[in-house]
């Protein structure tokens, strides 16, 4: 009978502060952006652009610094997830930051540009991109549980 090794992987050498600094940076570009060219804050633009460039900078320095360091992947634990989670909302509330202040800065004249919208399509592709996810979740757990066949199956579903 062939033995089966069971590999467990501990958390505490694979989480990264770095991707904070890089979201910030992120955060701050267009808030810098605004400040500059709407709201007539040189500036409160410059020194924001400012800051966010180095934060960014800063950040991927750090990043590849780590990376290389060790060498190769060693995988994601529990804080990386939610280091990770928390700088897609920092990016997406910039996105919706910049909205918010370019609909605020021009209310007056903001329905004039705003096309009509059809959120059929918008919500098929979410209903699909949802779907996507679950497969791949499902997939995912039949390979922890060690079910090949339930996995590429899984997987295959995702393509169809």
């Amino acid at each position: 009978m062939a033995q089966h090794e069971v590999h467990h992987h501990l958390g505490e050498h694979e989480t990264s502060i770095w991707p904070l600094p890089v979201g910030l940076g992120v955060l701050l570009l267009p808030i810098a952006i605004t400040s500059y060219v709407a709201w007539h804050q040189q500036v409160m633009g410059l020194v924001l652009g400012g800051v966010s460039l180095l934060l960014i900078l800063f950040g991927l320095i750090g990043w590849a610094d780590e990376f290389f360091k060790r060498g190769h992947e060693e995988g994601l634990g529990g804080l990386a997830i939610t280091l990770f989670i928390a700088t897609e909302v920092i990016i997406f509330g910039t996105m919706f930051a910049a909205f918010w202040t370019a609909r605020v800065t021009h209310a007056d004249v903001w329905y004039n540009w705003v096309p009509k919208m059809n959120f059929v399509i918008p919500a098929i592709l979410t209903l699909i991109l949802w779907a996507s996810s679950f497969t791949i979740l499902v997939s995912e757990k039949f390979a922890e549980a060690g079910k090949k066949m339930h996995q590429y199956c899984g997987s295959l579903l995702l393509f169809y």
